[in-house]
């Protein structure tokens, strides 16, 4: 196995012996039909063999461009084949002399199996969280789907994604609302059948046939705040490039989704005219890696809606008051800070609003929760053409009050059968919790 401070370390069943690689070691693995071959990995992609028992041991030439091994795995039954996460997975049939790329899909391989029974099937898992397999020895791969899971069920695969969520949401206030997106063939005709049954306008919605769609699956902890990623799958949204049909470049208020800041800069720059409002979504992933076109894009836009540990990494400050003054000072006039079941904060200069969540028997499903409170904020702002300090108080508490039913069941499930008796009814519930005078229509 590999070990920190420059070692590999091999157990001969009696004790573990060290071979020293030259940088912190990262996997072995020993040939099962001889005590001479082994071969070790180190920091930074490197490879060594031993055909000696490591009196001497040689560097071999990894593939191209390949970022840490991270695995290595041998054929069951013939020995001088070996398989290498070298960014995909690899296979060699000369002990690691020459390599052909299988071609999974999975991007950084961190796992490899093979069946023992039948070495052309195998598994491999990539840092991403995705899961592929192949029965042919790697002629083809298929993905495995895991399903989104919590303390309270799982499901398979179902719809989501944040341009639903917003949409379904606005929605219900009766306004036109347009989905700039792309899916691949494989998504089914009826999804988009039910957002036009809900007057979503799906026009922007790119469908790339030969591509698949993005797909997430994830594990949520027993508090429903923390969750583990399985799989990311991006598809064909890791090269979209959005195109905004001409019925929607008069939008008066937009939504730029949890995308690269790139592409909502995109989005703006298709538009007639500056929106009278525009809110954007985005997560510390932008931060770390696109941090100064996000700063470029915030410029841009009047709503930023972030949660709470987001707000104090782009700010750079652990108080939320003092992180807000911060980032309006990189354009945003108006900050929302989500706190999940805790509600959400609304400033604007100095003056501060806190809207409470409200107290659910019951949390199925926490994914899209944060879109559909942005989509209901949105939508409630698009409906009463107010987007005064005062009149965002209201949309704040529309937009909770919509993000508590999409928690009570799985996908969108408890949004696409949501009645306005229902959510005139919760408002009335949020009123009395609140003791703040929304307007109820």
């Amino acid at each position: 196995m590999g070990a920190q401070d420059n070692d590999v370390v091999f157990f001969n069943g009696t004790k573990w012996d060290g071979k020293n690689p030259g940088s912190d070691g990262v996997e072995a693995l020993w040939d099962y039909s001889t005590t001479n071959v082994a071969w070790t990995c180190s920091q930074q992609g490197g490879l060594e063999r031993t055909t000696d028992g490591f009196a001497s041991s040689q560097q071999i030439t990894t593939p191209s461009g390949a970022p840490f091994v991270w695995e290595l795995e041998i054929h069951p039954t013939v020995p001088t084949t070996i398989f290498g996460g070298f960014g995909d997975i690899y296979k060699s049939t000369d002990r690691g002399d020459n390599w052909t790329n299988l071609n999974s899909g999975a991007g950084e391989i961190e796992f490899i199996s093979i069946a023992p029974s039948n070495a052309d099937v195998i598994y491999v898992a990539g840092t991403d969280g995705s899961v592929k397999y192949t029965a042919n020895g790697g002629t083809s791969w298929s993905a495995i789907t895991v399903p989104t899971e919590t303390p309270f069920g799982k499901t398979d695969k179902i719809l989501g994604g944040s341009g639903t969520f917003v949409g379904l949401a606005a929605s219900q206030f009766g306004v036109k609302t347009g989905v700039v997106s792309v899916v691949g063939g494989d998504f089914p005709n009826a999804y988009l059948e039910m957002m036009n049954a809900k007057g979503i306008d799906t026009e922007g919605i790119e469908i790339v046939q030969d591509g698949k769609t993005f797909f997430w699956s994830g594990r949520y902890h027993n508090d429903m705040n923390s969750r583990d990623t399985l799989i990311t799958e991006l598809n064909v949204l890791e090269h979209f490039n959005p195109v905004v049909p001409d019925s929607f470049k008069d939008a008066q208020v937009v939504m730029l989704g949890n995308l690269h800041p790139l592409t909502q800069a995109s989005v703006l720059d298709q538009m007639e005219e500056k929106p009278k409002l525009v809110v954007l979504d985005t997560m510390n992933f932008w931060m770390d890696i696109a941090l100064n076109d996000l700063h470029e894009v915030m410029k841009r836009i009047d709503v930023i809606t972030i949660n709470d540990e987001e707000a104090r990494q782009l700010s750079g400050e652990y108080s939320l008051v003092n992180a807000a003054k911060k980032i309006h000072e990189m354009g945003p006039k108006y900050v929302v800070i989500k706190k999940g079941e805790h509600g959400a904060l609304l400033f604007n200069e100095e003056n501060m609003f806190y809207a409470p969540a409200l107290p659910l028997a019951e949390v199925f499903d926490p994914t899209g929760a944060g879109d559909t409170f942005a989509g209901g904020f949105c939508g409630f702002l698009a409906k009463t053409e107010d987007v005064s300090f005062e009149n965002m108080k209201n949309a704040i508490i529309y937009g909770s009050n919509l993000a508590s039913f999409c928690v009570e069941k799985f996908g969108t499930q408890r949004m696409e059968e949501l009645t306005k008796e229902e959510v005139t009814e919760r408002l009335h519930a949020f009123k009395q919790l609140t003791q703040f005078d929304i307007e109820i229509e």
